[in-house]
């Protein structure tokens, strides 16, 4: 069996350790050497929040997927925070394959704040069937948040 160089050995620890660290798919420079996922639509929804330890969520959105748009309904239950807020997002879809793979429960797990117009964030959710949101939000009202909810989206 051939022994490692010392350098060798770095270098190949360097690349295990660097990979472990939540770099998967980057190259030196940071650039992704992987191809971006395609997304397969976009999302655009309102809704309202309240909580007091447990938390209610109710709101609507619009799917836009080859070339046309889909309304849903989203309602939501969790725990933690305290406060109300309404919340607008935007973002892009991905893995689904028809409108109706949208509908399905989502599982959001968030802590962070909201005051007035301060509080703006990004939500990754994703579904039973594997679909994927990536939302850009903007948050208005007063919450103190640190939790996990469980939304339900079905179509119209």
């Amino acid at each position: 069996m051939k022994q490692l160089s010392r350098r060798q050995a770095v270098l190949a620890c360097t690349a295990a350790f660097g990979g472990l660290a939540g770099l998967p798919g980057q190259g030196w420079s940071g650039q992704s050497i992987l191809p971006a996922p395609r997304p397969s639509g976009r999302v655009a929804i309102r809704q309202t929040q309240f909580a007091v330890i447990g938390s209610l969520t109710s709101g609507e959105g619009t799917l836009a997927f080859k070339g046309r748009s889909y309304a849903f309904w989203i309602t939501g239950l969790g725990f933690g925070g305290l406060g109300v807020t309404a919340v607008d997002a935007a973002g892009d879809v991905y893995n689904l394959a028809s409108p109706a793979d949208l509908e399905g429960t989502y599982g959001q797990v968030r802590a962070g704040w909201a005051l007035e117009r301060l509080g703006d964030g990004h939500l990754w959710l994703e579904n039973e069937k594997g679909v994927v949101w990536r939302l850009a939000a903007r948050h208005e009202g007063r919450m103190l948040a640190g939790s996990a909810d469980i939304l339900h989206v079905q179509l119209r």
